[in-house]
């Protein structure tokens, strides 16, 4: 029986890491996963190796890298802010670890390369960044090191089969870091949330199950270029706080700041889907519901 390649999903135990690492493995794939936590893993699997690295603080660690045909650099720093006090562990976990994740694919004769990248590196002339876009303008730096990244990666098209995946705001289970899951717990909480512009920024959230999967299909094939995996329904994100009220009966305190919204929270994906003939299932009424309403409720 032949034995099926092996991905490197670095940031493994974080909240997209570990929905592509679930995903591979359901697919068949093996893995080997990072974690800033080696002794507390948290998944066990067949096909399934961990290795300690914490790629803020460290260079990349000694590994066994025959067999492995697909990276997919899904690492993020612990925290993205304040700036300057988190400008080099940004700088290390999303330039410094991306080259040197490029140069060992290079030596190792990696066939494919995907790069989590985010909507901070645009500044679109609409809310609704076009699939593919690259007119850089970031705003922070966070955006203008993942910059740097993309650039990097696709400075390898010759080498390797580089496909950069610009995440639009996963929710899910586990996920209380993101934008989406902190604010539906003020919901539930009863706290005030305040709004830019009228009724807040226009986002698409995707399922972290069907990021999960998109990604590991991404790792699967070869479609290169840029790629915009948000979910299919956008909508402005005080209307999506009023449906998670409705689904968990409190009505959300939305007050607006005045501050025009920030333009780069929502993407256009249907060309992404068309290319990967994929597409998410679960909508947003449905995830919101499964975040909100317990099982036995």
């Amino acid at each position: 029986m032949s034995v099926s390649p092996r991905v490197l999903v670095t940031g493994g135990s974080g909240f997209v890491g570990l929905a592509a690492v679930k995903a591979l493995l359901a697919a068949g794939r093996r893995v080997t996963a990072t974690t800033t936590r080696p002794g507390t893993p948290p998944l066990t699997a067949e096909g399934l190796d961990w290795v300690g690295w914490d790629a803020e603080t460290t260079t990349l660690p000694p590994m066994e890298w025959d067999g492995i045909d697909a990276v997919c650099h899904l690492a993020v720093p612990r925290q993205l802010s304040p700036f300057p006090d988190r400008a080099a562990a940004l700088y290390a976990v999303n330039v410094q670890a991306t080259f040197a994740l490029l140069e060992a694919s290079r030596r190792h004769g990696v066939r494919r390369f995907l790069l989590a990248s985010t909507g901070d590196v645009l500044a679109p002339e609409s809310e609704l960044a076009p699939d593919g876009d690259t007119g850089y303008a970031p705003r922070n730096f966070y955006g203008s090191s993942k910059i740097c990244a993309e650039v990097l990666t696709q400075a390898y098209g010759d080498i390797l089969s580089p496909a950069i995946l610009r995440i639009y705001h996963p929710y899910g289970p586990n996920g209380e870091r993101f934008l989406i899951n902190r604010l539906l717990r003020k919901v539930e909480a009863g706290e005030e949330i305040r709004l830019e512009g009228t009724d807040g920024i226009l986002v698409n959230p995707i399922w972290i199950d069907d990021l999960g999967q998109a990604i590991a299909r991404l790792a699967e094939g070869e479609q290169t270029g840029l790629f915009n995996l948000g979910g299919r329904e956008f909508l402005r994100l005080g209307a999506l706080l009023r449906l998670a009220g409705e689904l968990c009966g409190r009505t959300p305190l939305l007050h607006s700041s005045g501050a025009p919204p920030d333009p780069r929270h929502a993407g256009e994906v249907e060309a992404s889907c068309r290319r990967l003939n994929w597409a998410p299932r679960i909508d947003l009424r449905e995830g919101l519901s499964r975040l909100l309403i317990p099982a036995d409720g």
